[in-house]
């Protein structure tokens, strides 16, 4: 499944977002990415499609890096995810 991260700019400033990377678990990856080079303007958003799609079961972990020009970077999204077996056909 794909999930959005809405990633809004809470500065009174621009902030140019120069990296964007997803790591933990291989279970996740980016799919949509409109903010990885953006410069967002004060209040400005960009949104980040996240996929979760685990080979194995259990819990799975991660996190999407945002490295830019704001004060803190980078700036992290914690990911997290549970692997189920298939149900069994009847």
């Amino acid at each position: 499944a794909t999930q959005s991260i809405l990633v809004e700019n809470s500065t009174g400033g621009p902030v140019t977002i120069s990296n964007v990377v997803v790591g933990g678990s291989p279970a996740f990856s980016l799919t949509a990415n409109t903010c990885l080079g953006a410069t967002l303007p004060a209040g400005g958003f960009c949104v980040v499609g996240v996929n979760f799609r685990p080979t194995t079961l259990g819990a799975h972990t991660g996190q999407v890096s945002f490295t830019d020009t704001a004060a803190g970077s980078p700036h992290i999204v914690t990911l997290s995810g549970q692997g189920t077996a298939s149900p069994t056909p009847v």
